[in-house]
């Protein structure tokens, strides 16, 4: 049996990729505001399927990919090849399903900041205003959100596979970015099924705003009237706590214009608190151990697990060797 040829190999993967990019390109510039607004449970019927606000759009993902949801906002900050800090809030749809079991309101944005590169004077003029920034080395940052965009979290206990939706501010330099570091680069290409937000495009359709006109992640901030003082731009984990609360206020603006009989204000009413709840808290200690939960036992028992889950999964045999060597 003939091995396959490794040029057609290349030529094949290149010619998926370039799809797969083409398609994102469409889809971040048509994703249609009804089914965000359906997965926020807002305008419709209770127990509804995606079907009908799916069809009503052109997005080429299915119908069941947005259903039971975990919205995923990504940031990063340094410069291309070169990444400082990731940041990442998430938003989990069960919790707005399930208010009863919310204890506090305020912890229903995850907010994360990981620091893959030391800068001591960005650590200490733009210190992460919603939790502790984590230190992690650069390796991993590609497994880490690898992880997240298909299990909706960081935490290597957490392994059911989930629907994610990426969001982000202008996300595609962020993407491309992370696609060109040296070590722990994400593909993003490669994850197949994960639609994706773009605030700066869903804000044309909100404001109805020019062509030419593309506002930023403080513009969107002051427009919608989203409370910021106290919060460090150019920090990564607050950059993304902010476009997270941009899109959930872009799709309750969109919600207010609709000519609807029954409204569901009680869920609206929901969301707006949610954004006001996540406030900015004094800054807190950076945590100088290299993301604990990452090594030794966990990885292998909890991770292993996690690849089990999913198919495609990191290579977990080397990632282990290679925690022994750091170790």
């Amino acid at each position: 049996m003939l091995s396959p040829d490794p040029c057609l190999q290349r030529a094949m993967r290149a010619e998926k990729s370039e799809a797969t990019k083409d398609r994102l390109r469409h889809d971040r510039r048509n994703f249609n505001l009804n089914v965000l607004r359906h997965c926020l449970g807002l305008s419709s019927p209770q127990g509804a399927s995606a079907s009908s606000a799916y069809f009503s759009s052109t997005l080429s993902y299915s119908a069941e990919t947005f259903e039971d949801p975990v919205f995923v906002c990504l940031d990063t900050e340094g410069y291309i090849g070169s990444v400082r800090e990731i940041g990442l809030t998430i938003l989990d749809s069960r919790n707005l399903n399930n208010p009863d079991n919310i204890s506090d309101w305020s912890r229903v944005l995850e907010s994360h900041n990981y620091i893959v590169r030391k800068d001591l004077k960005a650590e200490a003029s733009r210190p992460f205003n919603f939790g502790t920034s984590q230190r992690m080395n650069r390796r991993w940052s590609g497994w880490l959100l690898e992880k997240v965009l298909r299990t909706g979290s960081p935490d290597p206990a957490r392994t059911e596979p989930r629907n994610v939706i990426l969001v982000g501010d202008s996300i595609f330099y962020d993407l491309h970015g992370l696609a060109r570091t040296e070590r722990g680069k994400l593909d993003f290409t490669s994850i197949p099924d994960v639609p994706v937000i773009d605030t700066a495009d869903l804000a044309y359709g909100v404001f109805k705003l020019q062509p030419w006109l593309r506002p930023g992640l403080t513009e969107l901030i002051d427009w919608l009237e989203i409370e910021s003082k106290g919060i460090t731009w150019h920090n990564a984990g607050n950059d993304a706590n902010a476009t997270m609360k941009v899109m959930l206020m872009l799709a309750l603006r969109s919600y207010e214009k609709l000519d609807l009989k029954d409204k569901d204000e009680d869920r609206a009413n929901m969301l707006r608190h949610i954004v006001r709840a996540s406030s900015p808290v004094s800054p807190m200690e950076i945590d100088c151990e290299d993301y604990d939960k990452l090594k030794d036992q966990q990885v292998s028992d909890r991770m292993g697990d996690w690849v089990d889950a999913c198919e495609g999964g990191i290579d977990l045999e080397n990632m282990v060797g290679e925690l022994e060597i750091e170790s």
